[in-house]
């Protein structure tokens, strides 16, 4: 019988903060001892969700598909999870990220069972309604589905809590609670997976992680309390970019983050330590990564901007990933240093469909590793004048190409151009040569999409995730 594919993708997190490429805090104590093939320099094909998933499910550099857009969607072309399909694996996507789980990217049809109903925070009061899964409501006609539950109270009680969220004074028996969504995501798989009786390929993408970060207490074990630092928004780049709130504040951002990518690490567990149990972990691939990373105000070098988030250009904070493979029947733990891409992921499947013992092998190859971004941020809900240059000189589409032999990182970001030695992040020329320019160019591909209209579900999940 044919290995059960699992894929599980740590949205935005980098490899920089995982204890499992060597970080100085434990983000990731099971994974840091979890057996299987660590590629410890793993890059993303590109620097946001959209891109980066087209190019893991299909194979295909951003360069060449160019769905960088929250606009775009895949129209031409089938994913690996539709092969798998027709391998006559049964397939499921569990997350609520809305680039792989609304219909309006296109990445939805390779799935047979899509799961994105995943909440991040609970009322302060859980017999009442929650709010924030009642989406485009008004307060008048929230009131009116108060008043008709059965428990008004405390959904009123709720409401008010929303409403008001953030506000510093606001007792803290009102204030919502971070819920450990990826242990919800977990969950949700291992019931259709109880539920299967073909061979089965799942891909979960953990958005614990994902701005606004949200740790619950139990993993929260560097960070404030996050109401505290968001008071009652998802996105506050804008505000550092502005200049409305100080850079230093990153570093608070960042040990939430780290909590987050704690937290996202305990659902991987309980995934593991499941499938153990029922004795489906052994004939499982199973990857473990990330679509990109993150940013907390790191100088640019390249223009005069600091990275935030994942927004704009190509640096390593946002490429370079983690990576673990644990290959169907094998125990073993080693480690591999070349530089690899992402893209292959669809390689490494269809190897252990085909019964191959060593489906990892296919991370290994001498091809040029490429990572694009195309990102437009000047819709920026900016008011100070001032930061709009700042917003456009963080836009525009970025190219990397990496020479593994060498250790560098050619680099094209608009008219910009640099070399950069990867080993210590310093640029050491400012030409690149015409044949890495080559490898920039886009080539001809059967994968490809188009400009569509995004749906109102669609812009609001996105907002829950910071994108307005």
């Amino acid at each position: 019988m044919p290995p059960n594919i699992l894929v599980l993708i740590m949205d935005s997190v980098r490899a920089a903060n995982c204890s499992l490429n060597g970080y100085h805090r434990d983000t990731t104590p099971f994974l840091s001892h979890t057996s299987g093939v660590n590629f410890l320099q793993a890059r993303a094909p590109s620097n946001l969700s959209l891109p980066s998933h087209v190019s893991m499910f299909t194979g295909v550099e951003a360069t060449d598909h160019s769905l960088h857009g929250r606009d775009r969607a895949l129209v031409h072309g089938d994913t690996v999870w539709k092969w798998l399909q027709q391998e006559g694996y049964e397939t499921g996507v569990f997350s609520r990220n809305a680039f792989i789980t609304l219909p309006e990217y296109g990445l939805t049809a390779g799935f047979d069972t899509i799961k994105s109903d995943f909440s991040t925070e609970e009322p302060p009061f859980p017999s009442g309604l929650n709010p924030t899964e009642l989406s485009g409501m008004n307060p008048q006609s929230y009131l009116s589905v108060c008043l008709d539950n059965p428990n008004p109270v405390p959904s009123l009680l709720n409401g008010v809590a929303m409403r008001y969220r953030g506000s510093p004074f606001l007792p803290s028996r009102f204030q919502y609670r971070p819920k450990p969504v990826g242990k919800a995501v977990a969950q949700s798989c291992l019931d259709w997976i109880d539920e299967t009786t073909d061979p089965w390929g799942a891909c979960l993408n953990f958005t614990d992680a994902h701005q606004p970060y949200l740790p619950t207490p139990t993993h929260n074990l560097w960070g404030p309390v996050p109401n505290s630092v968001y008071r009652g928004k998802t996105d506050i780049r804008w505000e550092l970019i502005a200049g409305n709130r100080s850079w230093e504040q990153t570093e608070i951002l960042e040990d939430l983050y780290d909590g987050a990518i704690h937290q996202t690490d305990a659902a991987i567990q309980i995934l593991f330590k499941s499938l153990e149990a029922t004795d489906e972990l052994s004939d499982t691939l199973v990857v473990v990564t990330s679509d990109h990373g993150d940013c907390f105000g790191e100088e640019c070098g390249l223009r005069d901007v600091r990275h935030l988030t994942h927004t704009g250009g190509v640096p390593e904070e946002l490429l370079h990933v983690p990576l673990l493979i644990k290959n169907p029947n094998e125990t073993g733990t080693e480690t591999v240093d070349g530089i690899t891409s992402l893209t292959r992921m669809p390689a490494v499947i269809r190897k252990a469909v085909a019964g191959d013992a060593r489906p990892s092998d296919a991370m290994i190859h001498d091809k040029p590793v490429i990572a694009s971004a195309d990102h437009d941020l000047r819709y920026a809900p900016i008011e100070v004048t001032e930061a709009h240059e700042y917003v456009e000189n963080l836009s525009g589409r970025a190219t990397a190409v990496y020479d593994k032999a060498a250790g560098r990182k050619y680099i094209k970001w608009g008219d910009d151009t640099a070399v950069v030695d990867v080993s210590t992040g310093e640029i050491i020329a400012e030409q690149i040569p015409e044949e890495m320019s080559q490898h920039m160019q886009a080539s001809p591909s059967d994968i490809g999409g188009e400009k569509r209209a995004i749906g109102q579900e669609a812009r609001e999940r996105l907002a829950d995730l910071g994108y307005k």
